[in-house]
């Protein structure tokens, strides 16, 4: 697969990797694995987020600003 880079990013790519003694194709591999990564996450979040809904198990705005006071509180 190729990938096309802005020549600033580019460049910043290839200073980073030559920092870091390794090649840029292997850092942007690690970001984009990383990326990915995140995101898989974060959609099983919603999902979670989405079936706790649909069971009507959830905070209303008042319970939340209740719960974070008395985290607050000394």
């Amino acid at each position: 697969m190729d990938v096309q880079f802005s020549p600033e990013l580019a460049t910043k790519l290839t200073e980073l990797a030559t920092q870091q003694g390794r090649k840029p194709s292997d850092v942007v591999e690690e970001a984009v694995a990383r990326y990915l990564d995140e995101e898989d996450r974060l959609f099983a979040a919603l999902e979670r987020g989405e079936r706790a809904l649909e069971r009507g198990d959830f905070l209303t705005q008042e319970q939340m600003a209740d719960r974070i006071q008395r985290l607050l509180r000394p």
